[in-house]
């Protein structure tokens, strides 16, 4: 019997236009592309396993996430600026989930948007790094609001399941 992997931590991200998908108590962290980078290739995080799909929605990944003992343990936010104007200003979105250290406190208001970018929406373009730092950042880009349960939207899970579970997750304010 071969034991599962799954890693310490796990980065979902979502990059949208609307500041108004921006929790009001996520942080704004200051990034610096060009270091940033430099620390990927000193720690070989480019040479993380990649792939990708469209059209999913990351619910059934975030009921994994708590069904295996993840919890939410921090959200921060930066900004990213497309084709060199203010007019592309593209928020990115991180929530970080571990299954170490404390759970984060989530406001009424953050757990609404989040439960927009995570339940209702879904994402054209999703890509998803196994970094070997023990890090897997999940990328939802090129949001479609309300869409979640479209047609042709399939679903994103971090490890495919093996029966229906029956459980809910809903976040819990701490």
């Amino acid at each position: 019997m071969t034991k599962e992997y799954r890693p310490e931590t796990v980065l979902l991200k979502f990059q949208f236009t609307n500041r108004g998908l921006v929790p009001p108590s996520a942080r704004r962290v200051a990034r610096d592309e060009y270091a940033l980078v430099e620390r990927r290739i000193e720690r070989g995080i480019m040479a993380g396993e990649h792939s990708e799909a469209d059209q999913v929605t990351v619910k059934p990944f975030v009921k994994q996430l708590f069904s295996f003992g993840y919890k939410p343990s921090d959200l921060h936010f930066y900004t990213k600026v497309g084709n060199g104007t203010d007019k592309n200003l593209r928020y990115i979105l991180i929530m970080s989930f571990t299954r170490n250290g404390d759970m984060i406190r989530l406001t009424d208001k953050d757990l609404k948007i989040l439960g927009q970018l995570i339940d209702h929406d879904a994402w054209s373009h999703f890509h998803l790094f196994h970094n070997p730092n023990g890090i897997m950042c999940v990328h939802c880009l090129h949001r479609v609001p309300d869409e979640a349960k479209g047609p042709d939207v399939g679903e994103f899970f971090l490890e495919p399941p093996t029966e229906e579970s029956g459980y809910d997750y809903e976040y819990q304010p701490v």
